[in-house]
């Protein structure tokens, strides 16, 4: 099989390990698991997403080294959290009957007006480092740097 396929397929597997390990220190696997498939789910789409466009750009580029698959990893972490959250707020808006044109636009005045604290900075430090380890899992499986674009 090949190796750049071998790393799509395992290199998100780091989501729902993280997460079963977290359920099993907090004593709610039920919980857990749920946030593993779910998070599991959506790390796979944002990893051919984000992650294969990405990849192929590293390599048309010439940017092959593992700096550079930390850096994209985090950037492509930070986004798909997202992405996620967006697509989730979206869906329980529309779930609870609410506005979504009026949730979009409370969160674009938030951002215009600068009422960014420091507990958004901090909620993007895990999906950014989750993002990091993909990256890294991904250019050490197929070794970007080895070898020719496929």
């Amino acid at each position: 099989m090949n190796r750049t396929i071998v790393a799509f397929l395992v290199a998100p597997l780091w989501v729902p390990l993280a997460f079963m390990i977290v359920g099993a220190f907090g004593r709610q696997m039920e919980l857990a698991a749920l946030y593993a498939v779910s998070g599991g789910m959506a790390t796979y789409a944002a990893t051919l997403i984000f992650g294969y466009p990405a990849l192929a750009l590293m390599w048309r580029c010439k940017l092959t080294g593992p700096w550079t698959a930390a850096v994209v990893g985090l950037a492509i972490g930070i986004l798909s959290f997202f992405t996620f959250m967006i697509g989730v707020g979206l869906f329980l808006v529309d779930a609870k009957g609410g506005s979504v044109r009026k949730m979009l636009r409370n969160d674009i005045d938030n951002l215009i007006n600068a009422r960014i604290s420091l507990v958004d900075f901090q909620g993007l430090v895990a999906p950014g480092l989750v993002g990091v380890v993909i990256g890294l899992t991904l250019w050490a499986i197929a070794r970007p740097d080895r070898r020719a674009l496929p």
